[in-house]
């Protein structure tokens, strides 16, 4: 008697565990379109960093030389930088 209780849970359980991972499954497969948007948006975001750092240090040091040039320019003719 105890043992045909037990046997008739477990095929109960087994029942819905079976549904469960056929849900889960359903979860997975609506899942996958904003996963591999969330991939590609951190990849975009990565890279975009990446590029914009290396874009701002050119900017930074183009603009520097483009200072000391001035500097120069200045010191050659008598300007005198009193800052």
């Amino acid at each position: 008697m105890l043992l045909s209780r037990i046997i008739s849970n477990i095929e109960g359980l087994n029942v819905s565990i079976n549904d469960c991972n056929s849900i889960l499954k359903d979860i997975n497969s609506n899942a996958l379109s904003t996963e591999v948007v969330a991939r590609l948006w951190e990849s975009y975001l990565r890279n975009s960093t990446y590029n914009l750092s290396v874009t701002s240090n050119l900017k930074n040091n183009e603009g520097d030389e483009e200072e000391e040039e001035g500097e120069e320019e200045k010191l050659e003719e008598g300007e005198v930088d009193e800052s």
